[in-house]
């Protein structure tokens, strides 16, 4: 089978991956920089005329490589507004012109979408967030196409973010001169490596106002100096998305899984996204080649990877007060979080991942969330808490319950399983992808380990069913009726009554 040029790229890549041999790979492809390029004064690596020195000198040592010239990595920067929504015109620091003949204008806000490892300009989902942006917003979008430098191998790609990082520094501030914009009206949307080209420029220009980090690259940039990758003082708020922060193995675990923003976001525990279908090995992703071809198995490596991209975009035609938003809760891990242990924020509203983030730019720290696994990605989060009586300690068996709402209901799900002991407080989160709006009945079955079905059995002493997203939380205090036993199951039948007094 004769395989196209993108296949053998692919297959190449993984391979000097999969056999530990990426230096001697890179090696083979390495291209040194010509000695006309080479500063004679005191750069001891590469100077590009108005970009500056780049060296390997810590803490860049992130990377064996240099940049490449301005002239192979061909950064293009696209300018979108209201008036050329489709249709990107193109901006160049050294053709003031372009700036100034475009439909950039300096009292409205710079949005600048960059993105990472082969990856181009002309990706779907920066299309679709350039729509998104300018659908919601009078605002400028600037795309930053540098698919030439952003190519094999990853190493190079990772040297190159500090050249494209130089020159998007280089066109704001060319901006800023021209147009009297201000850093404050710059937000920086960067995915995988983009969101360290994001933090760099944050580093090089003095108060940027936002940096959105969607699942920073994890390769050469986790464990390294804050220099060389995205950190909260690149701009005055950073907020980021992770979710492939699996460890890294090849085929997953591209996303950084340490907090390197204000506010870090973790839907579904920032690891393998629901409706990913993940690859476990290269010979996976080889035979997945083979078996559906390279863009199957492209999408199988990538999906939780570009998740990110695709929740950011969501979020933004989310409105503000909507019914339905990626709203998110502090917790220690997502552990946790999944055993209904962080439900609330304090004194302060739970901040909403994605675009509204910088509205609880007060807000720090890990938060986590669930998500579905198609669009519109949003859920509804329930906590249901049940207090079983001293006398049922030790009791083994399966506890199930279903909730009934004034919109809607959710099926039988799994409080306690199998041999598990039943004890004091039992809670668990319940993930819905519509409101079944105010709960009214909770019904309970309860399966003994031996079989037994004695309703006397399972002493409940109340249950509390915390709606986390607006609603308050409503107490069922005594079982309303029985109402009968499916051996070897017994189901009680719990309506609200009102809380505690």
């Amino acid at each position: 089978m004769e395989l196209d040029r993108t296949t053998r790229t692919f297959l190449v890549f993984f391979l000097c991956l999969a056999l530990e041999v990426s230096n001697l790979c890179e090696s083979s492809m390495r291209i040194v920089p010509s000695r006309r390029r080479v500063s004679l004064s005191r750069c001891r690596g590469v100077r590009y005329s108005r970009l500056g020195c780049f060296t390997l000198d810590p803490p860049f040592n992130n990377t064996q490589w240099l940049p490449q010239s301005p002239s192979v990595v061909n950064t293009r920067f696209l300018l979108y507004t209201r008036h050329n929504p489709t249709t990107g015109h193109r901006l160049d620091a050294d053709n003031s012109s372009s700036i100034t003949s475009s439909h950039l204008t300096g009292d409205k806000d710079i949005k600048i979408l960059i993105h990472g490892f082969l990856q181009y300009g002309s990706m779907e989902f920066l299309v679709n967030m350039t729509e998104a942006l300018l659908h919601v917003a009078d605002v400028n979008v600037v795309v930053v196409d540098w698919g030439d430098g952003a190519g094999f191998p990853y190493t190079r790609a990772v040297a190159n973010a500090r050249l494209v990082a130089a020159q998007t520094s280089r066109l704001l501030n060319s901006i800023f001169q021209l147009t009297g914009a201000n850093s404050d009206r710059v937000h920086l949307i960067g995915h995988s490596l983009g969101a360290h080209v994001a933090g760099y420029v944050g580093a090089s220009i003095p108060g940027i106002s936002r940096i959105t980090g969607l699942d920073p690259a994890q390769p050469n940039f986790s464990g390294f100096s804050q220099a060389v990758r995205l950190d909260p003082t690149d701009a005055s708020f950073v907020d980021v998305i992770h979710t492939d922060a699996e460890p890294y193995d090849t085929v997953r675990g591209y996303g950084m899984i340490e907090p390197v923003g204000h506010v870090d976001f973790y839907p579904n525990g920032g690891r393998a996204q629901p409706g990913c279908q993940e690859e476990t090995s290269v010979l996976g992703f080889m035979e997945d080649v083979v078996s559906n071809g390279i863009t199957d198995a492209e999408f199988h490596v990538s999906c939780s990877h570009e998740r990110s991209t695709e929740l950011f975009t969501a979020s933004i035609r989310q409105t503000t007060f909507g019914s339905c938003q990626f709203t998110s809760y502090p917790c220690s891990s997502a552990e946790r979080f999944w055993q209904g242990e962080c439900r609330h924020c304090g004194n302060r509203p739970c901040p909403v991942m994605g675009y509204h983030a910088d509205l609880y730019f007060r807000s720090r720290g890990s938060y986590y969330l669930n998500t579905t696994g198609s669009q519109p990605f949003c859920t509804y989060h329930y906590v249901v808490t049940l207090r079983a009586a001293p006398r049922t300690d030790n009791l083994a068996g399966t506890v199930m319950f279903q909730l009934t709402g004034s919109q809607g209901s959710v099926g039988w799900m799994e409080m306690t399983s199998g041999q598990q002991r039943i004890s004091g407080d039992m809670s668990r989160l319940v993930v819905v992808h519509f409101d079944i709006g105010d709960v009214t009945r909770v019904d309970i079955r309860f399966l003994s380990a031996d079989g037994q079905t004695d309703q006397r059995l399972v002493d409940v002493q109340w249950i509390e069913v915390d709606n986390m997203m607006h609603n308050p939380t409503r107490y069922f205090r005594q079982p309303s009726m029985s109402v009968g036993w499916e051996p070897p199951l017994s189901v009680t039948s719990w309506t609200y009554t009102p809380p505690y007094s």
